[in-house]
């Protein structure tokens, strides 16, 4: 529990790399997963469920928890009360699960 009456960033940390690759898709996407399997994994083991959405990982599988914790069922009945067709959409964003990725790269409804 916080001492303060408001938020507070005790740690503030970015993980960043020179993995642009121009010549190779496949080894920049081999790059961002290690990114989030080993390194954002270690980090995690040491901060409490917490984060900031806007610099989070995109590859996060617990995105809701992570992000949102406990307020993320909350957060969802809002949100199909005043989006209720999911137009307002970002990866990490409440209701995203509704999404998926197709073949071709466009998006649908699951």
């Amino acid at each position: 529990m916080s001492p303060f009456p408001w938020p507070v960033a005790v740690l503030s940390s970015v993980c960043v790399g020179r993995f642009f690759n121009k010549t190779s898709f496949e080894a920049n996407i081999v790059h961002q997963k290690r990114t989030t399997e080993v390194f954002v994994l270690k980090l995690a083991a040491v901060v409490w469920d917490n984060a900031y959405m806007n610099e989070a990982d995109f590859r996060e599988a617990h995105w809701q928890k992570v992000l949102y914790g406990e307020n993320y069922a909350r957060l969802l009945k809002v949100k199909r009360k005043y989006d209720p067709e999911g137009l307002l959409y970002a990866v990490t964003a409440v209701g995203s699960e509704g999404w998926e990725v197709k073949s071709d790269g466009r998006w649908r409804k699951a």
